[in-house]
């Protein structure tokens, strides 16, 4: 909770930007200029959404992590190869990067167990 009582949302943002001095003399090569720097704004965009997920993750969860550094990690993503900051934290004595138990599948919600009309129970 924040000093006013209020829960406060991180904002994730990045600026993309193209200088005239840098514009290309025909249309392929500006087109290349602003895929290049679109895709380097989502690569950074996309590092630091991970980044806010995972504190926001820890903090929900604080009882039962405790958050000890940061480390960065190399990661596929479907921006490319990114450099990725993680969080190292405490789980009951065992010291992990808190990406490893975010991979980690949660098992299932135990589903209730159908019930039939009445009448139309099995015999």
């Amino acid at each position: 909770m924040s000093p006013s009582g209020c829960e406060t949302t991180p904002i994730v943002s990045v600026v993309c930007t193209l200088t005239l001095g840098q514009l290309a003399p025909d249309f392929k090569s500006l087109e290349e200029q602003i895929i290049e720097a679109v895709q380097a704004s989502a690569r950074e965009f996309y590092a630091q959404a991970v980044a806010a997920f995972l504190e926001r993750w820890l903090q929900e969860r604080r009882a039962e992590f405790k958050a000890e550094r940061w480390r960065w990690i190399d990661q596929i993503t479907p921006f490319g190869a990114l450099r990725l900051p993680v969080r190292v934290v405490r789980r009951r004595g065992t010291v992990h990067a808190l990406v490893t138990t975010l991979d980690r599948p949660t098992p299932p919600a135990p589903r209730p167990a159908a019930r039939s009309a009445p009448g139309r129970g099995c015999n």
